[in-house]
């Protein structure tokens, strides 16, 4: 009889190129291959395109306005990455890689952190969790491929807890790295989460007695000047060049919004699918380690997720992507309750997530072959119905990385060996081949659907040639964003009072209805939409002679 084939067995001690090879199949797909959608995308990768077009680096802006709900760090990257890259890539594309990039930097310094933290003989299990924690996190299967901000204060709150281990042993240099990650973070998006960690840590320095004593305030002040001289150097040139534009980020970043009740109860509904499965495991990780509450690599991630919750509330609004940031204490936090998980527990989130990926991946694949083949009919005829007039193409290579995918993962399934890892290990891959399959077959039929190129293209078709201005009435930010970077259409807001100060006016309407038409006196040049959208239509007027 000839041999059999016998596959080797992944165990608990997950090898590091093994873990690398599943960060990779996750970030990498999506990154490229589609047009900047909406909204956070569209937005992040205008204001991109808007400093590589004017050379205006301080200032973020969104078809020319100005955006300051966000430091520009990202942006600074993202530009880099399209204007190393563009030969290669379209713009967009290569500045979306930045994504890609801190995300890489994310999953780097959080298994850093985790096993700088954790007991010698767990670290690399515990580190291990942590990543595999923070890449099933579900809230990050398509944030992680857009043009997102909080992904590189993501990166900055991961190598802040990566430094944190070495606070008493090196006061100093872990002090200043602390500080300068803080610092970044701040650069990057909203001040709540840098300094949720940074009041976590001088708590934890207060009830922690190994942090208790002269190298704990020398590492203190090693990170609160180096949060002073990265965290403000924006700030400071963005005050010396540009005070108005300061005093209005000044006012966005430390106003209050909205209801914080509300808001928290709207972020724990958020947070309950954004961050399963870390969020139950971290419950269980703070019940069982309970007896050991006042050790920094417990206190210090459950204090920093608690009170980023908190501040997002009062400070920020009630959008997932807020809760972004927090993934990293969350999935440090968890990781640590992971190995002693009871048996009962860890077999159910297994088989939970083997059974649900596979029942969404098998969708995806039957959707794709019933678009290729119009088999089955009813399936075929609902995704024509959603993206009119698209012809999909079969294209080798997206087919067997799709296939490869779900071998993969099949082999995951089948070959690993049981341990307290397993669980987690075939959730993200599963979370691998969710994404990777639809990244692979379905991304031509949805990048028909959500992008604005059509669009832009059509209305800069009608413009004349002689328009000096064209006014916006109704139009989103996202939208602005996406007509300036496909059509170089750029509005200014429609002045009701002197609607003829701009002889052309873009409306952006319902498909339906036209509510918005100017009226007698002006003469439509376009009526356009995405294909299959049944909420935005935008129609082209201009002033009769």
């Amino acid at each position: 009889m000839p041999p059999r084939l016998t596959l080797p067995r992944l165990g608990l001690a997950l090898p590091s190129g093994a873990l690398a090879l599943v960060a990779a199949l996750f970030v990498l797909p999506g990154l490229a291959g589609h047009d900047p959608w909406k909204s956070h995308d569209a937005i992040g990768l205008g204001i991109v395109h808007g400093m590589a077009t004017s050379g205006e680096w301080l200032v973020p802006r969104v078809a020319g306005l100005p955006w300051l709900q966000d430091p520009p760090l990202f942006h600074w990257v993202a530009l880099g990455f399209g204007a190393a890259l563009r030969p290669l890539l379209e713009f967009h594309a290569a500045a979306r890689l930045a994504s890609g990039a801190f995300m890489f930097l994310a999953f780097w310094m959080l298994y850093a952190a985790a096993r700088r933290w954790a007991p010698a003989e767990q670290g690399r299990s515990i580190a291990a969790a942590a990543v595999l924690l923070l890449l099933g996190s579900v809230g990050l299967m398509v944030h992680a491929h857009e043009a997102l901000p909080e992904l590189a204060s993501l990166a900055a709150i991961c190598g802040a807890l990566a430094a944190l281990p070495y606070a008493i042993r090196r006061p100093v240099s872990a002090g200043v790295a602390f500080g300068a990650a803080l610092g970044l973070a701040f650069l990057s998006s909203s001040w709540v989460a840098p300094g949720a960690l940074a009041a976590a840590s001088l708590a934890g320095a207060l009830v922690s007695p190994q942090w208790r004593q002269r190298r704990g305030a020398a590492f203190l002040v090693s990170a609160l000047l180096a949060f002073l001289l990265v965290g403000l150097s924006w700030p400071l040139a963005l005050a010396l060049d540009s005070p108005h534009a300061f005093l209005e980020w000044w006012a966005l970043a430390w106003q209050p919004q909205g209801e914080p009740l509300a808001d928290l109860r709207s972020l724990l509904s958020i947070g309950s699918w954004l961050a399963w499965p870390a969020w139950p495991l971290a419950l269980w990780a703070a019940w069982s380690l309970r007896a050991a509450w006042r050790e920094p690599r417990l206190f210090v991630p459950a204090c920093a997720t608690l009170l980023m919750l908190g501040g997002f509330a009062v400070w920020g609004d009630a959008r997932d992507v807020n809760l972004i940031p927090a993934l990293a204490p969350l999935a440090l936090l968890a990781a640590q309750g992971v190995l002693g998980l009871r048996r009962g527990a860890a077999a159910a989130l297994d088989w939970f997530g083997v059974l649900a990926f596979a029942f969404f991946a098998a969708l995806i694949w039957l959707g794709y072959v019933a678009m290729m083949t119009g088999v089955p009919p009813k399936i075929a005829n609902n995704f024509a119905k959603t993206a009119p007039g698209f012809v999909p193409q079969f294209e080798l290579v997206p087919f067997l990385i799709a296939l490869a995918l779900a071998l993969g993962w099949l082999y995951v399934v089948l070959y690993t060996a049981p341990s307290p890892l397993r669980s987690l290990l075939r959730w993200a891959s599963g979370i691998v081949l969710l994404w990777g399959s639809f990244a692979m077959l379905l991304m031509p039929w949805a990048d028909y659907q959500k992008s604005y190129r059509p669009v832009a293209l059509q209305l800069r078709s009608k413009i004349p040639a002689d328009a000096r201005c064209i006014s916006g009435k109704s139009l989103g930010v996202t939208q602005s964003a996406a007509l300036d970077y496909h059509g170089g259409i750029r509005t200014v807001p429609f002045d009701a009072l002197r609607p003829r100060d701009c002889p052309l006016i873009l409306v952006q309407g319902n498909p339906r209805d036209e509510f918005d038409a100017p009226g007698a006196g002006w003469s439509k040049l376009a009526d356009v939409g995405r294909p299959g959208d049944r909420s935005e239509r935008y129609r082209l007027y201009a002033a009769d002679k």
